[in-house]
């Protein structure tokens, strides 16, 4: 083995005394010499590691952190009939000390319930007894003070497939409710009785609903949940959610099964109001969805979703309606206002139909189109008080007119004031009103108050699937 020689450092010294132990002691140090850059590399690599992942990750979290609105801490609210209110006065946030400067997001403001939507309770019961026709069994019943079961945990525990579960008074159950593997029960309120789920923020759910198809729930508030107010998860095929308050929760209502109706709900001061994923054919009609935290109504893997004659006024979240893994969903007679990105969002879903809403005030875009959609059906609209008319793909497009060249859609579109009773609590349409008549279908734009949503279910299917001609995909 030649021994290792570094340049200019003159003769190679002379090693023929040494004996074997000091011969492989001046090898183990060659050897030393000759990996001493090793340690140094390994530390500068991964420091250099550490930087990137800082520039790339960390920074951009702390920022979106300074500049996140301030969640306030919900309380428990008795429910009540919905009435007309005043907006309150929106508080900004104090500004963080020496943050960067970006754009930030709304100052954290509580939407009011608007005018309450059309009165669907009719077509409700209509469509309850149909669901469950044939279907005969006993009706347990739930008092605190007695006369019953006093908690709804036991009634369900007690209850068989098709069983009804009715909820007496207007006490609070400080109890999450499981239904697990019954088929066809109907829970609900009585008549008259408000009764009250709250988990006070200690536990996931307040209603928890796994493999129990055609489940009905139906009247009942539901407030604090760490994950959702009411889930309807796996296996709840046909199931009802109806006429129920969901507020003060990750997730106000949340369903994972196909064939899913949720329908005149009022979702508040949630993340997300309304959400459904996995849940094919479902349908969304005649709801509330205000002060959500990121989406008003979110659909994800669910084609073929009906939204009807609903109101999205999240008043500080991130977009209005998300579409999403959702082919062929249509999204109809809406009224969507005050988001911080989008009001009706659409990515990754072909052939939606996005037709005869209003869309007012949202910070950065009415309509955004994601860049893989490449077929939709957008048209007789109301768009106002945006500051860009919306993006198709990485598009963007300021103005309507050029919004119409370039895609083709909103070709029968408005952009005017919509003219709104009070653009914050009363969506109704005053009398001179551009969105009156101006539908496809001749009706007023928007939410009716005229009928129901579900009195339009129909109509929509029969004649608004098609939608306009004209053309559907942007160069």
């Amino acid at each position: 083995m030649l021994p290792y020689k570094k340049d200019n450092q003159g003769p190679e010294p002379d090693h023929s005394s040494e004996n074997l132990e000091q011969k492989r002691d001046r090898e183990r140090r060659q050897r030393g010499q000759r990996r001493s850059w090793l340690p140094t590399v390994v530390f500068l690599s991964f420091h250099a590691l550490l930087l990137f992942l800082g520039v790339v990750y960390l920074i951009p979290w702390i920022q979106k952190k300074l500049h996140e609105p301030s969640r306030p801490a919900p309380g428990p609210v008795e429910p009540a009939a919905v009435e007309p209110v005043s907006p309150p006065e929106p508080t900004p946030p104090s500004p963080p000390p020496s943050a960067p400067a970006v754009v930030a997001p709304p100052p954290v403001v509580k939407a009011p319930v608007p005018f309450p939507p059309p009165d669907s309770t009719e077509q409700i019961s209509k469509l309850i007894a149909v669901a469950r026709k044939g279907i005969k069994g006993k009706v347990l019943v739930v008092r605190q003070d007695g006369g019953g079961h006093k908690t709804i945990g036991e009634a369900v525990k007690a209850a068989s497939d098709g069983d009804v579960i009715e909820i007496a008074d207007s006490g609070t159950y400080n109890e999450t409710v499981v239904i697990r593997g019954k088929k066809n029960i109907l829970l609900r309120a009585a008549k008259d009785a408000k009764p009250i789920i709250d988990v006070a923020n200690r536990q996931a759910f307040c209603i928890r609903a796994l493999s129990a198809p055609g489940l009905i729930v139906q009247g009942i508030s539901c407030s604090r949940a760490k994950d959702t107010a009411l889930s309807i998860s796996g296996g709840c095929e046909r199931a009802i959610v109806a006429e129920n308050l969901a507020e003060h929760s990750n997730f106000g209502i949340r369903a994972t099964s196909a064939n899913v109706a949720i329908l005149a709900n009022v979702c508040g001061d949630n993340r997300v109001g309304i959400a459904v994923e996995q849940g094919p054919q479902s349908v969304i009609i005649d709801n509330v969805a205000v002060s959500s935290e990121f989406w008003g109504i979110k659909i994800a893997r669910s084609p073929g979703t009906i939204l009807v004659n609903n109101i999205v006024n999240i008043a500080r979240g991130e977009e209005g309606i998300k579409v999403s893994l959702s082919d062929n969903s249509m999204i109809l007679h809406n009224t969507v206002s005050t988001a911080y990105k989008a009001l009706i969002r659409v990515e990754r879903s072909d052939g939606v139909t996005v037709m005869n809403n209003i869309l007012v005030r949202c910070g950065k875009a009415a309509l955004s189109f994601g860049p893989t959609v490449k077929r939709a059906v957008c048209d007789y609209n109301l768009i106002d008080g945006t500051d860009f008319m919306g993006y198709w793909g990485a598009k963007q497009y300021n103005v309507m007119e050029t919004w119409r060249n370039a895609t083709g859609h909103d070709i029968h579109s408005i952009h005017d004031p919509p003219q709104l009773v009070d653009d914050d609590a009363d969506f109704r349409l005053l009398p001179d009103s551009p969105a009156r008549g101006k539908a496809s279908d001749g009706t007023d734009l928007g939410v009716s108050w005229d009928q129901s949503g579900l009195r339009r279910l129909d109509h929509v299917l029969k004649n608004e699937k098609a939608g306009p001609p004209g053309k559907k995909k942007a160069d």
